[in-house]
């Protein structure tokens, strides 16, 4: 079922809807609860889900947002933050109803992009705008690199400035124990395939406010205020992974804890931080939840859209000629398209999760030479289905009138292998995290060990039980970290990365390392 995989994947384009919140105020009714942990403007009401909301795009929504209280939702203050355009006019209303917000604050600290901040700038017009904001983004991109002062990069300070209201929010958002913003889609029939959301998009660009800001306020000596916005990030990164279980916002939010840990590297490699410091330092990240692993994501929100893409068959008659249709043939032929009244769709359904426990289970293992047979086992699955030539709607046709249960579990198959995750790299990614946290873990237990002793230890060893209650080995190959202690007194720990070579001087390089002086 080659033929049908590449179409079905050449269709999945992602979609980002921006939803007005545009509306006019609305009087909270006697029992709506009151908006505890909301500033004040905010008006919220219990959560609903609108009756036209059917299926699994139904099904999802209630799990994520289940005993979800507006107040309790990291979501719902960032939206102060970004604004009364964040969402699509035509999303609002079920948007609303699902989050439990009524109306915003009349007053809110809006974010301030860098091309409205560029436009504030002498001698800049609004023909040059554009290229001074790209030039401010890439000092904002250096300053997330060194320690640094106002004099330094005096743009990027300005830019922080003008939106440190909106980054005191996004910190009082980090804070809360939830996130969830409803999966909806402007497309009909709708999709969770289509459904990123807009405050996602924000969010790596703010883990480079952050990394920035936390650089400067390192180097103006307080290191409180420094901690608490690499906090901030790494709590953004714990709730999208945490509340949108789709493997879209799972990259985000990889990306936004990655860029966090690479300033933290840079701050621990900087030398500048004292023995308190580095003891709370320690203590704050050990105490840091691990960001979820592949499998959670793959279980829940991807089995989610496997579940919507059958059901969309037995009643989207455009589903169902894009299913059939073969790459580089002709359109099928409306005579031709498979009748599937008949289909047998919780036998279909059933298909598809039987694969998908497999996908599920394989990625959970944690042993890894069963996760490496499991993986293989995957694999010649997925080659033989791909070898089949089944894609003929004239065959499938036939077979639904001959073997009714083998052509429903048939469509089921061919959906979950046509929208399987990858998993080798789903594994990669897990891994990556974990070689991030441990670099950082590593590096403070070094300089800690150095504060202590005036050189750094021998082996990483040493760094246990006083300084690491374990020491960490390579997530990518299981093994040690290498580690060198130089004759010039400095420490290199070394993740050679996936391809478990050292290639740093490469342009795809994956090594990743903490250097220490």
């Amino acid at each position: 079922m080659h033929a049908i995989s590449q179409k079905l994947l050449s269709q999945l384009k992602v979609l980002v809807p921006v939803v007005s919140l545009a509306c006019g105020a609305v009087q909270l009714d006697a029992a709506d609860p009151p908006s505890q942990g909301l500033p004040a403007g905010f008006a919220v009401t219990k959560p609903e889900v609108p009756p036209e909301l059917v299926g699994s795009m139904k099904t999802l929504n209630e799990r994520l947002s289940k005993d979800l209280r507006p107040e309790d939702n990291a979501a719902v203050l960032m939206l102060q933050a970004f604004g009364p355009e964040t969402f699509e006019s035509e999303l609002k209303r079920d948007t609303y109803e699902l989050m439990g917000v009524k109306e915003l604050p009349g007053n809110s600290p809006l974010f301030v992009t860098l091309g409205e901040f560029a436009l504030t700038l002498d001698g800049v017009t609004p023909a040059n705008a554009h290229s001074t904001a790209l030039d401010i983004q890439a000092e904002m991109f250096e300053a997330a690199e060194r320690l640094w002062t106002e004099k330094d990069l005096p743009r990027v300070a300005g830019y922080l400035e003008a939106n440190k209201e909106m980054l005191e929010v996004i910190t009082k958002a980090s804070q809360k124990p939830r996130y969830y913003v409803p999966l909806l889609s402007i497309e009909q029939p709708p999709r969770l395939l289509s459904a990123a959301l807009n405050v996602e998009r924000r969010f790596q660009y703010i883990a480079r406010m952050l990394s920035a800001r936390a650089l400067l306020h390192a180097k103006q000596g307080n290191f409180e205020a420094c901690l608490q916005d690499f906090m901030t990030g790494h709590r953004i990164a714990w709730l999208l992974i945490d509340g949108s279980p789709l493997d879209v916002s799972v990259a985000k939010a990889h990306v936004v804890d990655a860029i966090i840990c690479h300033a933290e590297i840079k701050l621990i490699e900087s030398g500048t931080l004292t023995k308190p410091q580095l003891e709370v330092f320690a203590k704050t990240i050990q105490e840091l939840p691990p960001l979820h692993t592949a499998e959670r994501a793959i279980d829940i929100g991807e089995r989610a859209i496997v579940h919507q893409e059958i059901e969309l068959l037995s009643t989207d008659l455009a589903s169902v000629a894009g299913f059939f249709e073969v790459p580089g043939q002709e359109t099928v032929p409306p005579s031709e398209i498979p009748d599937l009244s008949t289909l047998k769709w919780d036998l279909a359904l059933q298909r598809a999760d039987e694969i998908w426990d497999k996908i599920v289970k394989s990625l959970a293992t944690k042993d890894r030479a069963e996760q490496d047979k499991l993986f293989a086992e995957l694999n010649a699955q997925y080659e033989k289905w791909a070898e089949d030539d089944d894609a003929d709607p004239r065959k499938f046709t036939e077979l639904l009138k001959k073997d009714p249960v083998a052509a429903s579990r048939l469509i089921g198959e061919n959906m979950a292998m046509a929208l399987r995750p990858f998993w080798w790299q789903r594994r990669l990614t897990d891994e990556r995290a974990r070689v991030r946290r441990d670099l950082v873990r590593l590096g403070i237990a070094l300089a800690r060990y150095r504060a202590d002793h005036s050189e750094y230890p021998a082996s990483l060893t040493e760094l246990a039980p006083q300084y690491l209650p374990t020491i960490p080995v390579e997530a990518h190959s299981a093994l040690p970290f290498t580690y060198k202690r130089e004759s010039n007194g400095e420490a290199l720990v070394l993740s050679t990365g996936a391809n478990l070579k050292v290639d740093s001087n490469s342009p795809f390089s994956d090594d990743h390392s903490i250097r220490l002086k």
